[in-house]
């Protein structure tokens, strides 16, 4: 199933949103068949980030309270902070500016687990999330951050989403921070 859920990611970075979305759903209901926890997490945890792609914050939020329910009841930690990561952005994309600091909570997570992988893509949703609500000087250092630790790691996968969301800080500069509606075509793709 994680091969499945995985290539949902593969078909959004091809600009196949749709098929992306479909193969979530296949794969999800697969999960519900086995109801197998840690799978049914992991695939979860993987089709709300796809839908935080798609710039679904309902379906992303949704599917990571799923998925962090989960974690708590069976004790999966990074997954479970993974799911606060991306609940949180999809909370701050729909009005809630409090879920910041549990994104901020999550990286530290994250950061204490020992867990270096997808640190540069939490970084760009925690400034994402800062700049929807007008924190640019925090959301530039997010983005530093994100950049500093994708160059030291090798994790390229979600550079170009930093490069826009730097780019967008320094065209708009006078502007009022806030991140373009929920699907703008110039920012739903990393």
């Amino acid at each position: 199933m994680f091969g499945r859920v995985w290539s949902a990611q593969t078909l959004w970075h091809l600009g196949r949103a749709d098929d992306a979305s479909t193969r979530c759903r296949e794969s999800l209901a697969l999960a519900q068949r086995f109801a197998h926890p840690f799978t049914t997490t992991v695939t979860l945890a993987y089709a709300a980030v796809v839908h935080q792609h798609c710039a679904d914050a309902e379906t992303a939020g949704r599917l990571a309270a799923a998925a962090g329910a989960i974690c708590e009841e069976h004790g999966f930690p990074y997954y479970g902070t993974w799911s606060s990561i991306v609940g949180g952005w999809a909370a701050t994309m729909r009005g809630a500016p409090s879920a910041i600091g549990e994104m901020e909570q999550g990286i530290r997570r994250i950061r204490e687990q020992g867990v270096r992988r997808c640190l540069p893509y939490y970084h760009g949703l925690l400034a994402e999330a800062l700049l929807r609500h007008g924190r640019r000087e925090e959301a530039r250092r997010a983005i530093r951050r994100g950049r500093r630790i994708a160059r030291t790691s090798g994790e390229c996968w979600w550079n170009e989403r930093l490069e826009r969301l730097a780019h967008r800080l320094e065209r708009d500069g006078a502007g009022d921070g806030r991140a373009p509606a929920d699907g703008d075509p110039s920012t739903s793709r990393a």
